[in-house]
């Protein structure tokens, strides 16, 4: 009941009875009291959940740009260019290392840079 900011205790008191079980009843499909009261449909209310649903729209997005990047490559001269993926904010993006140079350093001068005799 901490989204009320009552306990236990106010029921009787500050919070009816009445108001208990109407926050029960509508209780997030998320909660831990509506998944232990229906353990058979934790799954499927998965598929209901706030989380899930802005990762399907995401993909959703992603599939229609390939569908339109597709169509546009099939009907025209020009190749147009590849979509990106929509930005998620629980994916990093690719290609954000910072690259120093552009050929490996040999060992032997590695050795010279490490033991001190250059940059």
């Amino acid at each position: 009941m901490t989204r009320t900011h009552f306990t236990l205790d106010d029921v009787g008191k500050a919070l009816s009875w009445r108001a208990l079980l109407a926050f029960i009843t509508h209780l997030d499909k998320s909660s831990a009291l509506w998944k232990a009261a229906n353990e058979e449909d934790v799954e499927l209310a998965f598929w209901e959940s706030k989380e899930i649903q802005p990762q399907l729209l995401a993909g959703i997005i992603d599939e229609l740009r390939a569908v339109h990047y597709v169509l546009v490559a099939a009907n025209s001269k020009h190749k147009p260019k590849p979509p990106k993926p929509l930005e998620r904010p629980f994916v990093k993006a690719k290609n954000t290392a910072q690259q120093y140079g552009s050929e490996p350093v040999s060992i032997s001068e590695f050795e010279n840079f490490w033991d001190g005799g250059g940059e």
